[in-house]
């Protein structure tokens, strides 16, 4: 038998990321969903790997929760997805 593994929407790896920590709760979700969509601008088509990457580099071995979270959610994406997708994961919330 095939275990046929479903790839996360961006919404649910978001969710999946901030579960049981302070971001779970509306504003800080909120104010994180605006981050993440100045962060993916950025990179535009640049993937998820890519990104987790660079911004591991520029925060250090330490992250702040805030990043910590960040780079949790884009660790749950596959590393293919781009910025722009994202960010298109992002529209409606």
């Amino acid at each position: 038998m095939d275990v046929v593994q479903a790839t996360p929407t961006v919404m649910d790896a978001l969710h999946d990321a901030t579960m049981d920590t302070v971001f779970d709760g509306p504003e800080r979700f909120d104010a994180l969903v605006r981050d993440l969509r100045a962060i993916t601008a950025e990179f535009g088509s640049g993937t998820a790997a890519d990104m987790a990457f660079q911004l591991h580099r520029s925060w250090g071995a330490h992250p702040r929760p805030r990043e910590a979270v960040i780079l949790q959610f884009l660790d749950r994406l596959p590393g293919s997805v781009t910025g722009c997708e994202i960010a298109a994961g992002l529209e409606g919330r």
